[in-house]
Parts: C-alpha cells; structure tokens; sequence
C-alpha cells in the first residue's frame, strides 16, 4: 500500500508541469467568533471600491489566514491509477507558542529535541484538519509538512523537525471523506521573526498561507 501510494505522489509531482497556477485556488474563511454588525457595516460599505481591488485574495502569502479562522478550499489527490480526486479541506491553525515556552515542551514530550542554534527558536502551532469531501474508498493521504516563509519572503531551512509524544504530531494519516484530524507541527524560525506558514495540498499545487498571529 505504502509502495503504491509513492507511485501516486510521484504521479501527481509529473502532472504539476501542465497544472494550473496556484493563484486559481478559492479559500474561504471563517470565524468561531461573529463580527459585530457594526463592524461588518463599516467594512462592506465604507471601504472604497480602488481599495478592495488592492487587497489580494485571502490565503495568498500578502494576505494569510489569521490564526483562529477556519480556511476551506478545494483540491486534488489521485488513486494508485493516477486518476484525479476532487477534495476539499478545511484547515485550522490555534495555540502558538514559541521561543523557551516552545522548547520546554519539546523537552519534555521528547529528551532528544535539540535546542534550536543561535538566532533562532522552536514554534509549535496546533493544526485542525477536516477532509469535507473526498472518496469514500480512497483516503487523502495528509503528509502534515507545511512550508515556513520568512517575513522577509524566503523558505526558512529546517536542520531538523522537533519529536513529539506519540499521537501528537499533526499529519502521516489518511484520512476518508468526513473525517478530521488534529496535531501540533513544530519547526525553527527567526527569534521574533513574523513567519507564516504555507500549506500545500497533495497535489502539490494547492497552496494556503497562514499567519501566526
């Protein structure tokens, strides 16, 4: 099974060079907590019409899911035949904590997390993922790695990703239609650096920024 879901993947990695621009993604968002109505009067009528076409979609990396709400979009996986799946996700992103705070969890979930080399620090998010339509008879497989971005727009490099206890990590899981799964995903960064943290889907083609705050 693991062979064949291999194949998929590396499927999927050849289909990328006729694939569609990423930009083409639809995410939609929302909140546990309902704006007041003040609040959505001023937004939807005093915002002028040149502003609202500056502002870039919600998702993409200038405008980043903010951390609480629930991003949902659409996407594709494939079956061992390398047929094409429509799914869609939704993903949440809460409870981060980083720098000594970050580190003694790490500790104690795992003796052997190292401390993060000078200049930067350990974050730990909390991540909530729902497949909101899939295959009944073919799991997407969710590899649980998301991208660090620097504010400064670079891929951050990880020496190494942080242990945690068992059943904790988020992803390595497959997952059928109406099922979810939760997790923490850990990774180095900048000490204070405003990183966000970028989502691909499994047909490596999908991408959603989140924030961190």
């Amino acid at each position: 099974m693991k062979k064949l879901k291999v194949l998929g993947i590396g499927f999927a990695c050849a289909l990328l060079l006729s694939a569609c621009d990423s930009s083409d993604n639809n995410v939609t968002v929302s909140s546990s907590t309902a704006p007041e109505q003040s609040e959505v009067v001023e937004s939807t009528v005093a915002e002028p019409k040149e502003e609202k076409e500056k502002t870039s979609e919600v998702g993409k990396r200038s405008n980043p899911v903010k951390l609480g709400e629930t991003a949902t979009f659409d996407t594709t996986y494939y079956n061992n035949d390398g047929d094409p799946l429509d799914a869609n996700l939704s993903i949440t992103l809460s409870n981060v904590i980083r720098g000594q705070e970050a580190l003694d969890y790490l500790m104690a979930a795992n003796e052997f997390n190292a401390a993060p080399p000078e200049g930067q620090e350990w974050v730990i998010v909390d991540v909530a993922l729902v497949v909101n339509k899939g295959d009944a008879d073919v799991p997407y497989y969710e590899m649980g790695i998301f991208t660090p971005i620097s504010s400064s727009g670079e891929e951050v490099s990880q020496a190494e990703y942080p242990s945690f206890a068992n059943g904790e990590a988020f992803g390595n899981v497959d997952l059928y239609e109406g099922a979810n799964t939760t997790g923490k995903f850990g990774f180095l960064t900048k000490i204070d650096d405003e990183t966000i943290l970028e989502y691909t889907g499994a047909d490596f083609n999908t991408s959603v920024f989140f924030s961190l705050k």
